[in-house]
């Protein structure tokens, strides 16, 4: 599938200063958005916008927040978790609606032409707030959750031979099975050794943190883990994403746990 860009004439309301983001792969697109909200680009920082528009996208902040607060500096959980979050840099307000946006840096700055995907991680996708339809929603959303711990959300290709990108959405996620999601890994890293070395070494860091850290600590649900590379495959980063549904808990994250080291599995059998 080819890439088509959307025009602003679609939008109800542009906050000054911002764009739609161009390189998302997964989430609601501005002017496709029940409530009209979602990410945006702000022109100076290039930082990516996110809406804080409920008690979710709340507790996302706080999150955030905690992680990058000075206060925690000399945390050696937090201090390690820092290498793996996307940085926060405070909060935009739209001038016209007051509407807030969590500002959170962009990990493919400096990457050229970047290629990225988005894969939520964990067998369990629903948080202890959700009703009894979300329960069903998330159980039965995809049939292979419960087999592989992790569901890809979308990915966004750069094609050096056409000077395009190849997109794949989350239906095409929903459609992979044990045959043939290592082939959509493969599209992905495009069987690159190098690439994938990289991207394991760094999968592997965050699951010991995990093991090390995260104990009576936070669950992580229905959260990804973006990655993303450069045209050149000279630089490659991997972090975590999306914490909404994150709430404190007793003992190991094992959901969390379990997608990702059977995601670094299906990496080292490439």
């Amino acid at each position: 599938e080819r890439e088509n860009g959307d025009s602003k004439d679609h939008f109800q309301h542009f906050p000054v200063g911002t764009d739609p983001l161009d390189n998302q792969v997964a989430g609601h697109r501005f002017g496709h958005s029940p409530n009209h909200l979602a990410l945006l680009r702000h022109l100076e920082s290039n930082d990516i916008l996110k809406p804080i528009c409920d008690k979710r996208s709340e507790r996302e902040f706080r999150l955030y927040s905690k992680i990058w607060d000075s206060d925690q500096d000399f945390h050696k959980d937090i201090q390690t978790l820092r290498q793996f979050v996307p940085k926060i840099n405070g909060i935009f307000v739209d001038e016209k609606t007051s509407r807030k946006y969590l500002r959170l840096e962009d990990i493919t700055n400096g990457m050229q032409n970047a290629s990225i995907l988005d894969i939520k991680i964990g067998a369990k996708t629903f948080d202890p707030e959700a009703t009894e339809r979300k329960i069903h929603s998330e159980t039965t959303k995809y049939l292979f959750a419960q087999h592989f711990g992790f569901r890809i959300l979308g990915m966004r290709i750069y094609n050096s031979k056409d000077n395009e990108y190849i997109v794949k959405d989350k239906d095409y996620g929903i459609s992979l099975t044990p045959d043939n999601i290592n082939e959509a890994i493969i599209l992905f890293v495009q069987n690159n050794k190098a690439l994938i070395t990289q991207f394991k070494q760094q999968m592997k860091e965050i699951d010991e943190w995990f093991q090390t850290y995260n104990v009576d600590k936070w669950q992580f649900i229905s959260s990804s883990l973006l990655f993303a590379y450069d045209c050149n495959q000279s630089k490659a980063l991997v972090k975590m994403i999306d914490f909404a549904h994150v709430f404190p808990h007793k003992g190991r994250d094992e959901n969390y746990m379990f997608g990702l080291r059977q995601l670094i599995q299906y990496f080292d059998n490439l």
